[in-house]
């Protein structure tokens, strides 16, 4: 057995710690590689410039010490060559690829450069003596990964003791709806812990590690599931039963029953509205001690504070069919909680009538208003990051290539066809016959052009990378309601209908995120 105790811990000098050559990440090289072609290789393909913000977001972390070789008074990185690499441009930016240069100078500006400059490191008296740490790491890990449940119960004890969604959010890299989404569900266990009975459902739930909790998150997350738990839908973190206790503790027990007898599966209950509720109806059937009359009606009039639920029974609402059930509907596209303001009055002033403007009622207005105020926070977002010249300037030089190939079309015309002197064809001919072209300076770009190159940029235009990503995977989705064309279309075409709110909502998910994002950048300071 190896004695790693005796192994040296010596705080050493990024700038001289060298980058293996042999590293096993490296591929697709015909000759050793440089540093340089190492760094290049790291930041295309190993993400070192995402470890590089982190670093800078979360700090270079304890218990992640680089194990190096002393190799002919050269220090050589065996394990840790991301890391290290991070940190050298983070230190050196003009060691990045050139289209990085930019992206690294900004990171480096917001961390403290002694933090890393020198960093502790194990020194290994051989290149193979570390062979057996390396392949462990990499292939294997001493460490178990946390089951769903104490997963979510990490975000939820933190949340409990004060800490804020949006904090929370900051702090892990995480959508802040993400975050929500983790501590309910911990709630939901908890929930369901406490106010069941059943000696074999208590049984199941102690051991976290056996519990089928995808499909009971896919269950109470349903509409379906939703509406048999009484589990309303609001802006609150913590889920809350409108059901009498007594009913909503024989509701929960008898899925969880049904998880324990492997009656409640995905093939039973998942996308198909049918079988699910083909499923719950059984449950009444299954469980006679469930009331199948309870149904929960939910207040939607805003100004109504009582939220006491209207518990109605079967026959009653045979009796007086003229009364429709009431459906809980957002009233509004954007929450009135966003209380942003900005040195644009006009903007302000839309921003709150979209919070109460009721989209079950206006959706037409309502879209056509969020798409123009969507518009106009893009435009000013990117004015003050000092990004709308760019744009110009890369619109200007697609449009002239497209005017360049044109040129060459029809000067190739003409010398075919027409069979003019090549002489009179000269390229100071033809680019006054079809000159170069370029916008005004009030020329605007459109939406899908500022959406894109959010999306595109090098420059920090977005909070994380996750929201970039859910950016460019909302703008290539043919579904989108918000893209350019769709957008024109429902504005000006008389045959277009705006869509349900479900649907909506769904697919303003990353667009609502960027837009809460630009608001909080431009607001007055």
């Amino acid at each position: 057995m190896i004695d790693y105790s005796s192994w040296p811990r010596k705080r050493i000098n990024v700038t001289s710690l060298r980058l293996d050559s042999e590293n096993l990440r490296l591929s697709g090289f015909n000759k050793i590689p440089s540093t340089r072609d190492i760094i290049e290789y790291m930041v295309k393909h190993e993400k070192v410039d995402e470890l590089a913000k982190s670093i800078v977001s979360k700090g270079y972390m304890i218990g992640e010490e680089p194990i190096i070789w002393k190799n002919k008074n050269k220090y050589i990185v065996l394990e840790g060559n991301r890391r290290v690499t991070a940190c050298k441009l983070l230190i050196q930016p003009d060691l990045a690829p050139s289209n990085k240069v930019k992206y690294f100078e900004k990171l480096s500006n917001k961390i403290p450069l002694e933090l890393i400059k020198r960093i502790f490191c194990y020194i290994s008296p051989t290149r193979e003596a570390a062979d057996i740490i390396i392949e462990n790491r990499h292939t294997k890990t001493e460490i178990e990964k946390w089951d769903r449940i104490k997963q979510y119960k990490f975000y939820y004890i933190r949340f409990k003791s004060g800490t804020s969604i949006k904090d929370l959010s900051d702090q892990f890299d995480l959508p802040e709806g993400e975050v929500t989404k983790r501590i309910r569900r911990y709630e939901m266990f908890e929930l369901s812990k406490n106010i069941t009975n059943d000696p074999d459902v208590l049984k199941y739930l102690s051991d976290e590690t056996q519990l089928g909790i995808t499909t009971f998150e896919r269950f109470y997350e349903s509409n379906q599931g939703k509406d048999f738990l009484g589990i309303q839908t609001s802006q609150e973190v913590i889920p809350k039963s409108k059901l009498p206790s007594a009913e909503f503790s024989g509701r929960i027990t008898a899925i969880l029953k049904d998880l324990i007898n492997k009656d409640l599966n995905s093939r039973v209950y998942g996308n198909n509205s049918e079988e699910n509720n083909k499923y719950i109806d059984n449950l009444f059937d299954k469980y006679k001690n469930l009331n199948k009359d309870i149904k929960i009606g939910f207040q939607t009039d805003e100004s109504v504070k009582d939220d006491t639920p209207v518990i109605e029974k079967k026959e009653e609402a045979i009796l007086s069919p003229s009364k429709p059930k009431s459906k809980s509907q957002p009233s509004a596209l954007l929450p009135k909680s966003w209380k942003y303001e900005t040195n644009i009055q006009r903007i302000n002033y839309i921003l709150s009538e979209l919070s109460t403007l009721p989209y079950n009622t206006k959706p037409n207005a309502t879209l056509v208003l969020f798409r123009s105020f969507l518009e106009m926070v893009t435009y000013q977002y990117l004015e003050e990051k000092e990004q709308i010249v760019p744009i110009k300037k890369a619109f200007n030089e697609k449009n002239n290539i497209k005017i360049s190939k044109s040129r060459k079309k029809v000067k190739s015309t003409l010398l075919d066809i027409a069979k003019v002197n090549p002489e009179i064809l000269s390229d100071s001919f033809m680019n006054k016959l079809i000159p170069s072209s370029t916008v005004s300076k009030e020329w605007i770009p459109s939406l899908k052009m500022m959406l894109d190159h959010i999306a595109v940029s090098e420059e920090d235009l977005t909070k994380n990378n996750k929201m970039k990503a859910g950016l460019k995977e909302y703008l290539k989705s043919k579904e989108s309601i918000v893209t350019h064309d769709a957008f024109n279309q429902l504005v000006h075409n008389e045959y277009m209908n705006p869509p349900n709110y479900k649907d909506l909502s769904n697919q303003l998910g990353p667009i609502k995120d960027l837009l809460e994002f630009m608001l909080e950048n431009i607001q007055r300071q």
